[in-house]
């Protein structure tokens, strides 16, 4: 990612399967770029495409993030349980 880095740009990675809620700190935008990839089960989809996800809106705004931005595959090919977990995520009350 050293084009970001170039252009001034802090990256922080975390883990959706893991406690991630330091990646929100002293940040003004969150670009959501997480799946859990085309070889996992639909659990781990849930987990981290659905779960992850709004966990994520949620920290977000708790946090007082300014903006966030969700990526998606949605209009490449359509796997089942991606497409779920992004209807669902869309459909989500944030808490």
């Amino acid at each position: 990612m050293p084009y970001f880095e170039n252009q001034g740009v802090k990256i922080v990675l975390a883990d959706l399967e893991d406690n991630f809620k330091k990646a929100f700190y002293k940040v003004d935008t969150v670009v959501f770029a997480s799946g859990s990839g085309p070889n996992t089960g639909a659990d781990k989809t849930i987990i981290i495409d659905q779960e992850g996800a709004i966990e994520s809106v949620n920290l977000a705004k708790k946090i007082g993030v300014n903006r966030f931005v969700m990526l998606s595959m949605l209009g490449q090919i359509i796997l089942k349980p991606h497409l779920s977990c992004t209807l669902s995520l869309c459909q989500a009350p944030c808490r």
